[in-house]
């Protein structure tokens, strides 16, 4: 199998290890447009090309995931079903679906896999985090797409885009907002990190994520993510009294 990871990230490098990991005999490669994650990539043995322009790659994969941060996955998804012929599977593993919405009612199969970690950048890479993860995959003509993550050891749910935002909305990405403002609302404590709770302490973890990232998809998210907040400030008021 040869698969072409767009975006050599921990998620990225992440899969690429996975899917060597499943077979040996698999050829993964990887666009990366950063130049400081692509000198990482070039020196580590995982990928078997890495290249730094979409120009560069041929057009014969027979998987391409797109791995990139949430405003450059639909141009990636784009350029990919213009290069490459309907036999290459197409996906992509984004947090929320509403900006790939356009693409998905036109027939595209998006991807969420449920894992990941706050650490970020391919020198974190584990392939350990795709462990019998479960997998959200959203669109019509899913077949493909559910058997490519099933031959990785993936459990399979399906969901359209709108409710998938909502059930992310209120499940992941409520509960990241509030460790971000956590984070804030406790930094200037004294001995914080050495007495902290165990059970605060993993909000706190929560709340060293990947910042950019998280933003892009509480953007991308807003609406329903400014429902949750409303929501769960009625109930933490009512909680309290």
């Amino acid at each position: 199998m040869k698969v072409l990871i767009i975006g050599s990230g921990f998620m990225g490098t992440s899969l690429a290890l996975k899917l060597k990991q499943k077979n040996s005999e698999a050829s993964v490669s990887c666009i990366e447009q950063n130049s400081v994650a692509k000198a990482e990539v070039d020196q580590s043995d995982i990928y078997d090309e890495t290249y730094h322009e979409f120009n560069e790659v041929s057009d014969s994969y027979d998987a391409v995931i797109v791995c990139t941060n949430i405003a450059e996955v639909k141009n990636n998804v784009e350029k990919c079903q213009e290069k490459f012929s309907s036999s290459t599977l197409i996906t992509d593993i984004s947090s929320t679906k509403k900006h790939i919405s356009t693409l998905i009612n036109q027939g595209y199969v998006s991807s969420h896999p449920i894992c990941g970690s706050e650490q970020s950048g391919p020198t974190t890479a584990n392939a350990d985090v795709f462990d019998s993860a479960r997998v959200v995959v959203v669109g019509h003509d899913v077949e493909r797409v559910k058997n490519f993550w099933q031959s990785l050891g993936c459990s399979i749910f399906e969901m359209d885009a709108r409710t998938h935002d909502k059930f992310f909305g209120y499940l992941s990405h409520l509960p990241h907002l509030m460790a971000f403002a956590f984070d804030k609302l406790t930094e200037s404590i004294p001995h914080r990190d050495d007495l902290m709770p165990e059970s605060s302490r993993e909000l706190l973890r929560l709340g060293k994520a990947n910042e950019d990232l998280w933003n892009e998809i509480f953007k991308d998210n807003k609406e329903i993510l400014d429902e949750s907040v409303i929501e769960f400030v009625k109930h933490l008021t009512n909680t309290k009294n």
